[in-house]
């Protein structure tokens, strides 16, 4: 099967553009680019994901690095090598505390296309008390210490923080910083000291073991810790703001039988890899893993910052656990403004109202089956 669409959404400022190569050996090898300009409201629910909603809070990660910076500026005096080269490397020592491990973006693809071919096993976990049971105005208390943020020691244009798990989102995510350079990665481990828990209704003491991250958001110099202007949060939820600073559709890595006789299926992102920028870049590359019962994919983001906009570049490699009826390729989400459940839209003129902004299948859509 070999399929190629372009859809755009003026009405919205918004443009996506796909496009899938042939089906082969149970894998879809998908390329396209995303930019969004300025777009409807900053919260969103879909009705059609429950409780996947696409994002609120302040989160990130580090340690104290004082001592490690002295030591990395007396060996670029001494050894000659750029500081900035030397910043890349501090960050990736210092933010990750996890084990070297080897990564490349074919790597990557192939632990993909490896795991489609094994039985689904979700990672979803049982969350403390304390955090399954919270409300959202509760999760959005919990504020991430920017102090601990990805490439805080970078000093650069763009730092990188993380959500907490807790009420709906509890799926654990696993972050890795990446040295491009030596194709190394550290996993950066989930620590209650992260946070910061202050005016919130948490219990830290059921705060046990590494919970995980639930996402992550970037920001951007001159506003590096104050207003994010992308979010990754909730199944495979991503999207981006405009020039305002006003965030646009939500889309998604993947949508599977959203309108099929079946149950919808939106797999997760459960893996992000960063490659860390030099200290002047607006550009920055994160890699993805998705995992779900019908699917697994490899994902490569490369986000350019621009001043009046945010660009991606996305490459995509879907692989197929199952025969799949309905694929959206680069889905975006639609939402209800009024439902049969709002009282205030109760009326013999409003009954429901669904902004026509994009559709819940995504923006393509194919129909078919890929044999395992």
């Amino acid at each position: 099967m070999c399929f190629q669409m372009l859809r755009t959404w003026p009405s919205a400022d918004y443009f996506f553009t796909d496009v899938c190569e042939p089906i082969a050996h149970s894998s879809i090898c998908v390329k396209f680019d995303a930019f969004g300009q300025g777009m409807a409201k900053p919260t969103y629910l879909n009705p059609y994901s429950r409780w996947e909603w696409p994002g609120f809070i302040q989160n990130g990660l580090s340690m104290h690095r004082r001592n490690l910076l002295k030591a990395s500026m007396a060996l670029a005096a001494y050894t000659g090598l750029s500081g900035t080269g030397l910043f890349a490397a501090q960050a990736f020592a210092a933010t990750a505390d996890g084990d070297v491990e080897p990564f490349s973006f074919d790597m990557l693809k192939a632990q993909a296309k490896t795991l489609a071919g094994q039985a689904y096993v979700s990672n979803k976990q049982t969350l403390p008390p304390t955090l399954a049971t919270m409300t959202p105005q509760q999760f959005n208390a919990i504020q991430y210490d920017a102090n601990h943020s990805l490439w805080n020691d970078l000093k650069g244009q763009l730092d990188v923080q993380f959500f907490h798990v807790g009420m709906g989102f509890r799926t654990p995510v696993r972050m890795y910083s990446v040295d491009a350079a030596k194709s190394q990665a550290r996993e950066v481990h989930f620590h209650p000291p992260l946070f910061d828990y202050k005016n919130t209704t948490v219990d830290k003491s059921q705060l046990k073991g590494d919970l995980g991250f639930a996402g992550f958001k970037l920001f951007k110099a001159p506003e590096i810790d104050r207003h994010d202007i992308v979010s990754f949060l909730g199944a495979s939820y991503f999207r981006a703001v405009d020039g305002t600073g006003q965030y646009g559709l939500s889309a998604r890595g993947l949508a599977i039988d959203t309108y099929a006789h079946q149950q919808e299926e939106f797999p997760d992102f459960t893996k992000f890899w960063f490659e860390t920028p030099s200290k002047d870049s607006t550009r920055f590359v994160v890699y993805a893993l998705l995992d779900s019962p019908s699917a697994t994919g490899a994902y490569r983001f490369d986000i350019d910052c621009q001043a009046e906009r945010v660009v991606m570049d996305i490459d995509a490699h879907v692989n197929a656990r199952k025969d799949i009826e309905q694929l959206g390729i680069s889905p975006m989400t639609s939402m209800f403004s009024c439902g049969n459940t709002n009282a205030a839209c109760a009326t013999p003129f409003i009954r429901r109202f669904t902004i026509p902004i994009a559709w819940p299948c995504g923006a393509a859509m194919a129909s078919g089956s890929a044999a395992p």
